[in-house]
C-alpha cells in the first residue's frame, strides 16, 4: 500500500501552515507594547491631595485637586505641556460655608467645576456651576444654576445627574412629589456649552414601587433616552424618550421578570442612530446556572424594538479559580448544572462603540468580602476587603451577535483602600488597551494565571492588555514598582486623546506624580 507523507499531503500541508502562522502570530503578540512614558512630581504637601481626572485644551494638560477639608477647602490647578513640564500652578477657589465641591466637567471646549449647596431655610440642594478661565487659571465667582432639588423628597439620590453633548449638557434627576405619595417626578434640563438653558421639561410619572434612573443617552436627535427602573424584587423596567420638539414618549416595561435574570446593562447609541440597551443576564432562567449577555435594539422615533437578542458567554470565562484542580472539578459540575466556580459577580462597568456600528460590552468582577459578601456598588463598611478580579470583554455587532469574547486574568484585593483595584480602559484606533495594578510574576514566561497582589510592593507591576479589533490579545509590563515607586490610581486615570492615558501615581512616601502614557 502506497503511503503519503505529511509533505506530501495538501491538506496536512494547509494544517502545518496554518498552525506554523498560529505559532508565529502567538509569538507576535506576546511581544513588548510600544509605548511613551512622561510623568511629573508634585511637590510633598502635608494636606491630602483629592484629584479630579485630568482634562485637555488647546494641547496643554490641566490637573485639577483639592486640599483640605470642609470650609478649609481649597482647589487647586496646575497646567502642564505635552511634555508633562509643569508652566504655572494656581489656587482656583476657597471653599464657602455650606459649599460641597462636586467636581469637574469639562463641556464643549469649556472647563467648570461644580459645586452644591444645602439650603437649611428652603430645604433645598442647589447644584451650579463656576466657569475656569484655563488662560489665567483664575475662576469665574458668578454662580451658574443647573438644578435644584428638594433634599427631603429625594433623600436617596443627592448626586447630581449629567450627560455630557457634544456642545452641552444635560442634567437631570428623578423624586417624589412628597413622602406618601406614589407620583414621581422627572426633571430633564438642556444647556450649552455656556450654561445657558436651551429647554427644561417636568414629566410625571407614577408607580407604588422606589424609581431610580438607572442610565441615559443623548441621541443623535438631541433628545435624551433614559433607563428607570424599580428597585424591587418585581423589577419594572421603563424607557423614557424626553425631547424639546415633540411630546415626550414613554415604553413601560421593557424588561419585567420576577426576580429579573437581568442583573446589569448600559444604554449607548450605535453609529445608525438606534438605542442599544446591552447587559449581563443570570442564567438560572435560561439555562441551569450559565451566564449570557443579551442585546435590544430601539427606533430613535418611538422606542420601538428592533432587534433583541441573547447569547451565552462560555463556561471557561465565568471560572474565578486558579487551580487547573479546580477547574476540571468546574467543568464535570457545570455538566451536570450544578454551581460550582462560575463566577456571579461581573458587573458591567464599560459599554463602548464597537467596529461596524456594534458594541464592545467589558465587565468586571467586584465583589466587597466582609461580614457578608456583597456586589461592589453596595454598601461599604470599615475593615471590607475589596476584591476586583478578571475582566470579561465581549464584542458584538449591530445585531447582537457575538465576534469575540476574551477573559483578562486580574486578581486585586485589597483591605481598606480602592485606590489599587479596577483598571482603565484606552480605545484607539488599533484596539483596546487595558491598564491596571498588577503581580509582576503575572508576566513571567510559564506563568498564565494570575497572582495575588500582596503586601510586598517590589513585587508590585502596572501591566498592560492589549485586544486588537479581531479579539487577539497580548500584555506587556508598563512601568514596575522600583521604576516609579508607587501604584496608578485608576479613579484618578482617564483616556485624553485617541491612544493616551494620564493619571496619577501614589509613591511611597506619600507624595504624587501625573504620568502621562502613549501607546
Amino acid at each position: 500500500m502506497k503511503t503519503t507523507s505529511i509533505l506530501q499531503n495538501p491538506i496536512s500541508n494547509g494544517l502545518l501552515f496554518i498552525l506554523l502562522l498560529t505559532f508565529t502570530f502567538n509569538l507576535f503578540s506576546q511581544g513588548k507594547i510600544e509605548t511613551k512614558q512622561k510623568n511629573y512630581t508634585f511637590q510633598e504637601i502635608n494636606s491630602p491631595r483629592n484629584f479630579e481626572k485630568a482634562i485637555t485644551h488647546n494641547d496643554f494638560i490641566f490637573s485639577v485637586w483639592t486640599e483640605g477639608r470642609g470650609t478649609s477647602e481649597v482647589i487647586k490647578i496646575a497646567k502642564f505641556g505635552d511634555e508633562l513640564n509643569l508652566i504655572k500652578e494656581s489656587t482656583l477657589y476657597n471653599n464657602q460655608f455650606g459649599e460641597t465641591f462636586v467636581g469637574t466637567k469639562k463641556i464643549g471646549e469649556t472647563s467648570y467645576l461644580l459645586f452644591s449647596q444645602n439650603s437649611g431655610d428652603s430645604r433645598k440642594i442647589t447644584f451650579y456651576a463656576r466657569k475656569i478661565d484655563l488662560s489665567t487659571l483664575k475662576i469665574n465667582p458668578e454662580k451658574l444654576e443647573l438644578s435644584t432639588q428638594n433634599k427631603h423628597q429625594n433623600n436617596k439620590d443627592t448626586q447630581l445627574k449629567t450627560l455630557l453633548t457634544p456642545n452641552g449638557i444635560v442634567v437631570y434627576s428623578l423624586h417624589r412629589k412628597n413622602n406618601l405619595s406614589n407620583s414621581y417626578q422627572l426633571s430633564v434640563g438642556c444647556f450649552d456649552s455656556d450654561l445657558t438653558s436651551k429647554w427644561q421639561k417636568n414629566i410625571p410619572l407614577s408607580s407604588s414601587e422606589d424609581l431610580r434612573i438607572r442610565d441615559g443617552v443623548y441621541s443623535q436627535k438631541e433628545e435624551v433616552v433614559l433607563l428607570i427602573e424599580s428597585e424591587s424584587k418585581n423589577i419594572e423596567r421603563s424607557l423614557v424618550l424626553v425631547s424639546n420638539k415633540r411630546e415626550s414618549k414613554l415604553v413601560h416595561k421593557i424588561i419585567e421578570k420576577k426576580e429579573s435574570p437581568y442583573m446589569d446593562m448600559k444604554l449607548t447609541i450605535l453609529d445608525n442612530g438606534n438605542i442599544a440597551l446591552v447587559g449581563i443576564y443570570d442564567g438560572n432562567e435560561f439555562n441551569g446556572n450559565r451566564k449570557g449577555t443579551f442585546y435590544n435594539t430601539y427606533s430613535p422615533t418611538d422606542l420601538s424594538p428592533i432587534v433583541k437578542t441573547n447569547t451565552q458567554i462560555p463556561i471557561a470565562l465565568l471560572l474565578h479559580d486558579e487551580s487547573e484542580i479546580i477547574q476540571k472539578k468546574t467543568y464535570k459540575k457545570a455538566e451536570k448544572k450544578q454551581k460550582l466556580g462560575i463566577d456571579k459577580y461581573f458587573v458591567i462597568t464599560d459599554l463602548l462603540k464597537g467596529i461596524n456600528g456594534g458594541a464592545i460590552l467589558i465587565a468586571e468582577h467586584q465583589r466587597i468580602d466582609g461580614n457578608t459578601v456583597k456586589y461592589a456598588n453596595n454598601k461599604r463598611a470599615k475593615g471590607d476587603e475589596f476584591a476586583f478580579l478578571d475582566i470579561l470583554v465581549i464584542a458584538m455587532d449591530k445585531n447582537g451577535d457575538v465576534l469575540w469574547e476574551k477573559k483578562i486574568p486580574k486578581s486585586q484585593k485589597n483591605t481598606g483602600s480602592e485606590w489599587l483595584i479596577s483598571y482603565n480602559v484606552v480605545q484607539s484606533n488599533k484596539g483596546l488597551y487595558f491598564v491596571f495594578n498588577d503581580n509582576i510574576d503575572n508576566h513571567m514566561p510559564d506563568n498564565e494565571r494570575t497572582q495575588n497582589m500582596t503586601r510586598n510592593k517590589n513585587e508590585f507591576a502596572l501591566s498592560v492588555y492589549f485586544i486588537n479589533e479581531s479579539g487577539y490579545m497580548s500584555r506587556d509590563v508598563l512601568a514596575s514598582y522600583s521604576t516609579y515607586t508607587g501604584f496608578l490610581i485608576t479613579s484618578f486615570s482617564n483616556q485624553i486623546n485617541e491612544n493616551s492615558l494620564i493619571g496619577i501615581m501614589k509613591s511611597k512616601n506619600g507624595d504624587e506624580k501625573i504620568v502621562s502614557f502613549q501607546f
